[in-house]
């Protein structure tokens, strides 16, 4: 591994930028947004090595949980094509796959919650109430591990 690693560069900069610049940024917008891109920093420099996992991990449990939900909603899945064009800013091939991956599960995902909302005219039942808590299971494991890849489900 290269050192000094992306992490630790951007702790650098944030440090500097915290106990050296920042006290002499007289008080008002400049020193406001400063402190902004000091604390984006600081997140960065946390989670800069964690989007291949947290991508990952979501793409296999929106694989699983599109199963279970097209199954209890008596449905084929209908797969959604990968966008072209790759993310913006992001140079790595392997990152780019996985983030149009996860774009097309989560359109997916969407086109079958509205399916299954259109079709839901007749009355509620077991199958819906179970559809309803897979979702919001889902909803669940995708915000933990959103706020950990972000960086806010710990303490700075």
């Amino acid at each position: 591994m290269l050192r000094p690693t992306p992490g630790e560069l951007l702790e650098g900069l944030r440090r500097e930028l915290r106990d050296e610049v920042l006290p002499a940024v007289p008080a008002g917008s400049a020193a406001r947004q400063l402190r902004a891109a000091i604390h984006v920093l600081g997140r960065l420099a946390d989670t800069w090595d964690v989007q291949h996992h947290y991508l990952e991990t979501d793409n296999v449990d929106l694989e699983v949980t599109l199963a279970s939900l097209a199954r209890l909603a008596g449905v084929q899945r209908t797969r959604q094509p990968r966008r072209p064009q790759p993310a913006p800013g992001v140079t790595d091939r392997g990152l780019n796959d996985l983030i149009a991956r996860n774009d097309s599960l989560q359109r997916e995902l969407e086109l079958l919650q509205n399916r299954h909302r259109e079709s839901r005219h007749h009355a509620a039942g077991r199958e819906d109430e179970e559809f309803g808590c897979v979702l919001l299971e889902l909803h669940q494991r995708r915000t933990n591990r959103a706020a950990a890849a972000a960086g806010v489900a710990h303490d700075r």
